[in-house]
């Protein structure tokens, strides 16, 4: 599948994701919704999570941001996954900006967890 491997070059390349080969033999991309945020979930092999948010208003990543970070969160923990990353893809810099000061404001970061912020156009799946 194309995808697949788009998937895989997206958390090699511009996560920079370190992962042995082996866990992207189960590669899960899943397109949910939480109220009014739609967002892309990735399985990577059952030991990476990833939530790909694609939004440019920072008022919305302000306020959004905090409640996915918690959520990921959550899912890493429970689900057993050895880490989350949050991506925020966004072609306006402010909003990169709420979203590194909202990141900070929730005092959940820890050394599991990781914010992204990329462009569009580095998502190709």
């Amino acid at each position: 599948m194309a995808d697949r491997e788009k998937i895989k070059a997206f958390v090699q390349d511009v996560l920079g994701c370190g992962c042995a080969e082996e866990v992207f033999k189960v590669i899960e991309l899943r397109h949910k919704r939480k109220g009014d945020v739609k967002y892309d979930r990735i399985n990577i092999g059952n030991r990476l999570l990833v939530y790909v948010l694609r939004a440019d208003d920072p008022a919305f990543i302000g306020e959004e941001l905090p409640g996915m970070l918690s959520e990921g969160l959550k899912e890493r923990d429970s689900g057993g996954f050895n880490r989350f990353r949050l991506v925020l893809a966004t072609g306006v810099p402010s909003a990169g900006v709420a979203a590194t000061n909202a990141y900070k404001a929730t005092g959940l970061a820890d050394d599991r967890l990781f914010l992204h912020v990329v462009h569009p156009a580095q998502i190709k799946f």
